[in-house]
């Protein structure tokens, strides 16, 4: 049997809304539009945070090398956990400093250049000393003072100009008297090369470590001699 052409029915251009479909269309592309102005801005504000990354990252190690410029120059300076330096690199730590005399009232053997202290003994003279004080040297009390109570050694490094010198190592607190009374620690036998020598503090009782006034000293005695001295620190 066959269907009746009249029965096939065709389909109306006429009739679909076309408003509705341009709407569906404007809104496909605002929505493209949309997504592609916000990529681009998402884009910016990527290059912004990355920029910003970079100048915090640059700050962050200026702090840091700023910060361990403080820290070497805290360590340089005053007493800390691996040790309190008293000179290294040619230099006095903060605070500090040397002074020179003899029996005879000479002061003008010791010098220090080229990162080492020379100490050159003259002769005829029944003691010399060359000591570090805390702030200038001075007979007047109360002296300055500085606290190594938590130390346990002293560490120096010396050597002789020929070989087999000694030398006295003393301490000094800051109501000790300037008669030469002090403990002191002789060294003997140097070598002609650098060497390291520690010394218990507990050696250079009775000495008051909380208020140290000299924190080394080398007294000489005996025949005329030379010596180096080129790191001096107290250890823990």
């Amino acid at each position: 049997m066959t269907r009746n052409n009249s029965e096939i029915k065709s389909f109306d251009f006429r009739k679909i809304d076309w408003g509705i479909i341009c709407a569906i269309v404007i809104s496909i592309a605002s929505g493209a539009f949309f997504l592609g102005g916000l990529n681009a801005r998402v884009n910016l504000l990527n290059e912004k945070v990355d920029k910003l990354s970079t100048q915090l990252s640059a700050q962050f190690d200026s702090i840091e090398v700023a910060k361990k410029s403080a820290i070497s120059t805290i360590q340089s300076t005053i007493p800390n956990q691996d040790g309190a330096i008293i000179f290294e690199g040619g230099k006095l730590s903060s605070g500090l400093d040397m002074g020179i005399n003899t029996s005879g009232g000479q002061t003008n053997w010791a010098t220090n250049s080229n990162g080492i202290i020379n100490m050159s003994y003259p002769p005829n003279q029944s003691w010399g000393a060359v000591f570090i004080t805390v702030g200038k040297p001075t007979s007047s009390y109360p002296r300055p003072s500085r606290d190594f109570s938590n130390y346990k050694t002293l560490e120096i490094e010396l050597k002789g100009a020929t070989g087999n010198e000694d030398v006295l190592v003393g301490l000094k607190g800051r109501e000790d008297s300037d008669d030469g009374s002090e403990t002191k620690v002789r060294v003997s036998k140097l070598s002609k090369d650098w060497k390291y020598y520690s010394l218990e503090l507990a050696q250079f009782n009775p000495i008051d470590l909380k208020h140290l006034y000299i924190v080394t000293e080398f007294v000489f005695d005996g025949d005329t001699k030379t010596i180096f001295v080129r790191n001096i620190r107290f250890r823990k």
